[in-house]
């Protein structure tokens, strides 16, 4: 009985933390996201935004996931990512390096995503990760944005949110 009693503690208080946040809605209320707590929301319309507080008032950025919805025109995933992904960031962003890319599927759907690096006009350095997917002949992103040296401490952030991600 312990042990059964111990187990089912343990089993909440590692669920719990999942499922401690609010579902974020889009206007809409076609998409959504559990965020992280403390992240603040700047969502606006449709998009939904949410930024890292800052950690002093040093802070250059603030590590960010933004999750949006356009049109698909008829087109599907891969001629989506072959159009915004492949042709266009490397003219697209300065320093542009791929780091990694790869398929997977959030909420049963077929995603493709993308880690990159690139440096801003005033030479600092960003991480991006980035998902697309397609339904219904809508495009959706969820693009999360950090500056490089804070990317590792935020990147279980962000896919933890990335992977709260659906489409209603």
């Amino acid at each position: 009985m312990i042990k059964f009693a111990t187990a089912l503690l343990m089993s909440f208080l590692f669920v719990y933390p999942l499922f401690g946040q609010e579902r974020v809605y889009s206007a809409d209320k076609k998409i959504s996201i559990v965020p992280i707590e403390s992240w603040k929301n700047h969502s606006k319309d449709n998009d939904l935004i949410f930024a890292q507080a800052n950690e002093n008032r040093f802070d250059r950025y603030r590590e960010n996931i933004l999750v949006q919805a356009h049109p698909a025109y008829g087109r599907s995933l891969n001629e989506l990512w072959n159009l915004y992904i492949v042709e266009d960031f490397p003219y697209v962003f300065d320093d542009y390096q791929m780091i990694q890319s790869d398929d997977t599927t959030i909420d049963g759907k077929p995603v493709k995503w993308i880690e990159f690096t690139y440096t801003d006009k005033e030479k600092l350095k960003f991480r991006i990760l980035i998902y697309m997917l397609v339904e219904d002949d809508v495009m959706y992103q969820l693009i999360c944005s950090a500056m490089e040296d804070a990317f590792p401490k935020t990147e279980k952030l962000f896919k933890k949110m990335v992977e709260s991600f659906e489409i209603e």
